[in-house]
C-alpha cells in the first residue's frame, strides 16, 4: 500500500498508458530534464504546464513553479500538484530535481518564462527531426 501521494503517482505511472493506441496522443519525447512531449493531435503538447505556488508545504513557502502535469496527462488543479510535490518533499517524482524557491512571485514567473522558451526550443528540434512541423 502506497504511504503517500508520491508512491501513488509513481503506482499510477507504473500501470497501462492512456497514450498507447495509435490514434491518440503519443510520446514523442523528453524535455532536458526528463520529463516526457506528449503530442495530441488536434491539442498539441503536453509536457509541465507549470503554475507558480506559494506552499508552504514546499520550499518553506517561497514561491515555487510546479509542474501540473505527470506522466503525460491532461493538466491537474496547482493544489493537487502541490500536493503531489510536497508529499516529495519538494522533489518533481517525474524527473528526480528539486524544485527552486523564489523570494517573490515576480521572480518566480520570470524563470517560468525562461524555462517555456528553452522547452519551446527543445520541442521545435523533436518535432523538426520526427517531421511534424
Amino acid at each position: 500500500m502506497a504511504e503517500n501521494i508520491a508512491d501513488l503517482f509513481m503506482q499510477m505511472l507504473q500501470g497501462p498508458s492512456p497514450f498507447s493506441n495509435a490514434q491518440g496522443p503519443m510520446t514523442i519525447g523528453r524535455t532536458s530534464e526528463g520529463r516526457n512531449m506528449v503530442y495530441a493531435p488536434g491539442h498539441g503538447l503536453r509536457t509541465e504546464y507549470t503554475s507558480t505556488v506559494k506552499d508552504p508545504r514546499i520550499n518553506n513557502g517561497a514561491f515555487t513553479n510546479i509542474p501540473t502535469i505527470f506522466g503525460g496527462t491532461d493538466p491537474i488543479s496547482p493544489d493537487a500538484a502541490a500536493d503531489i510535490i510536497a508529499g516529495n518533499n519538494g522533489v518533481d517524482p517525474e524527473t528526480g530535481i528539486q524544485l527552486n524557491g523564489f523570494q517573490n512571485e515576480e521572480d518566480a514567473i520570470k524563470f517560468a518564462k525562461f524555462r517555456s522558451g528553452s522547452l519551446d526550443r527543445e520541442i521545435n528540434k523533436i518535432f523538426k527531426k520526427r517531421g511534424i512541423r
